[in-house]
């Protein structure tokens, strides 16, 4: 390639050219090369340089927090042994389970759509019962009871 050739390719690619105000946007998604971009035009960028990375499902941050979540709390597991670490279960959607558990610790407890956890759900050796929104449906009768 001459440089001239160079330039029009970087050109090519720069994300004016590339990229819908939409996809410019800050969405974060997953790429099949198993990295997260902050957008669409991220994705489209650096496909355009010659990486065979492409958006298998575009799963935006509303749906994928859990799933990134998950994913950030596996990576330090890895690097520290994992047993203290809490990693949160997702649903096949990419929200949050309703429970949580802290495998550790034992302790389960109700979570928001956010996955905030609800004051009061927290119990140890069993699962709480919990609505699908997240908001606990159990009486306790526990002595015991720790508030995350």
């Amino acid at each position: 390639m001459t440089s001239s050739e160079i330039h029009m390719k970087v050109k090519s690619c720069d994300m004016m050219y590339l990229c819908t105000p939409e996809e410019i946007a800050i969405n974060p998604l997953c790429g099949t090369d198993g990295r997260t971009y902050n957008s669409l035009c991220e994705v489209k960028k650096v496909s355009c340089h010659g990486s065979p990375v492409q958006v298998p499902t575009v799963i935006f941050a509303d749906n994928a927090k859990c799933r990134l979540e998950r994913a950030f709390q596996q990576n330090i597991a890895s690097k520290r042994n994992g047993s203290a670490i809490f990693i949160p279960e997702c649903e096949p959607d990419g929200t949050y389970s309703v429970v949580q558990c802290h495998r550790s610790t034992g302790y389960c407890w109700c979570v928001t759509n956010n996955g905030k956890p609800i004051p009061g759900t927290s119990v140890r050796q069993r699962k709480p019962k919990c609505s699908p929104q997240g908001e606990s449906k159990r009486v306790f009768h526990d002595s015991c009871v720790v508030r995350l």
